[in-house]
């Protein structure tokens, strides 16, 4: 299962970019898997059948979800998608690619870390992970005829990650606390105006 999941979070990350922004040729820039707090963008390379459709993204830290929003394909640059989230949280993130029409059916996935203080490190974000999965109530199962494909993209989330010592953490009533999950957020135009301003509804 463990050597299962790698092999799909290389053929995913083949698909799925996260940057700090956008450059002229619409690539991401800053891509990485370690980020700052702050806004970050989503590149998806949209299958060959579907791009004109406008895909969904979720993006979960170990207690729910903490963002989420749509994925634009490109007029400037024809087989790509775009997106933008922010996080001020430091946390191991997962964000997954979803179709309305395809129920809990997961296109592609990313795990990421954001540092953020107090948490300067990765060392540091693994720990205060490995925390509130500690203290966390069992997660509830999803209900979605392909639930199954969600729960694999989740399962690194969920688990305590490896750490190379011991750190301390103190968990406060804040590190409970997830975002309000806006319905819309609003693009820029970095990359000519491949995105628009549309509202996002997971209920469509």
């Amino acid at each position: 299962m463990r050597q299962g999941l790698l092999l799909l979070g290389v053929l995913w990350g083949q698909v799925l970019g996260i940057g700090r922004s956008l450059g002229p040729g619409g690539q991401v820039i800053g891509g990485d898997t370690v980020f700052p707090a702050g806004e970050l963008v989503l590149r998806y390379r949209l299958p060959g059948q579907w791009q004109r459709d406008t895909f969904l993204f979720v993006v979960r830290n170990a207690l729910g979800i903490v963002a989420r929003g749509r994925l634009f394909p490109s007029k400037a640059f024809a087989g790509w998608a775009y997106g933008r989230f922010s996080l001020r949280k430091a946390g191991f993130y997962v964000v997954t690619v979803h179709h309305a029409r395809t129920g809990g059916r997961v296109w592609a996935a990313r795990r990421f870390y954001v540092l953020s203080p107090p948490y300067h490190t990765v060392g540091q974000v693994r720990a205060y992970h490995n925390a509130l999965i500690a203290k966390a109530s069992p997660p509830q199962q999803l209900a979605s005829p392909n639930a199954a494909e969600v729960e694999r993209a989740l399962e690194e989330v969920r688990r305590p990650l490896p750490t190379e010592e011991a750190l301390p953490v103190e968990l406060t009533q804040e590190d409970w606390a997830l975002p309000e999950v806006e319905e819309s957020l609003s693009p820029s135009s970095e990359a000519d105006d491949f995105l628009n301003d549309d509202e996002l509804n997971l209920d469509d």
